[in-house]
């Protein structure tokens, strides 16, 4: 199995089921606390660098208003539901988990056991990332 194999397993296996639990829906790299005036997202990015040996990854959040996006994405050509890893300005303020919960900028390395590391991130997204999305990025 590739490292790239063991990320997706774990936002499959591990990621996924557990943000369920916590109220978001959506898959693979992208997810969406519902809200009815807010998109509140966080997204998994994968490095570029990333080979069959060692990957890495780092999570996004991201909060955009929803009628605020919709006249910037008929505006724009933006899509309907913004993308919490593409960097769109200042419509959508998108705040690195790693920056919020430890300081600085963080890359998780794909490593053995995939749970811990899966912990790790989770760990992050309750005790920082959520309060975060839920004051609707307040202070970014």
């Amino acid at each position: 199995m590739t490292a790239q194999d063991r990320y997706r397993a774990m936002l499959r296996d591990e990621i996924a089921p557990a943000l369920r639990q916590r109220g978001f829906t959506g898959s693979g790299t992208s997810y969406v606390l519902p809200d009815e005036t807010h998109w509140l997202q966080v997204g998994f990015q994968a490095s570029k660098w990333n080979s069959a040996n060692e990957a890495s990854f780092t999570v996004n959040l991201a909060v955009a208003e929803k009628s605020a996006w919709a006249r910037l994405a008929a505006e724009r050509s933006y899509p309907a539901k913004p993308n919490p890893n593409v960097r769109y300005g200042r419509e959508m303020p998108v705040r690195r988990l790693g920056s919020l919960a430890f300081g600085s900028d963080r890359w998780w390395p794909v490593a053995e056991p995939i749970a811990g590391v899966a912990a790790s991130v989770l760990e992050a997204i309750d005790r920082v990332g959520l309060p975060w999305l839920r004051s609707k990025g307040e202070g970014s």
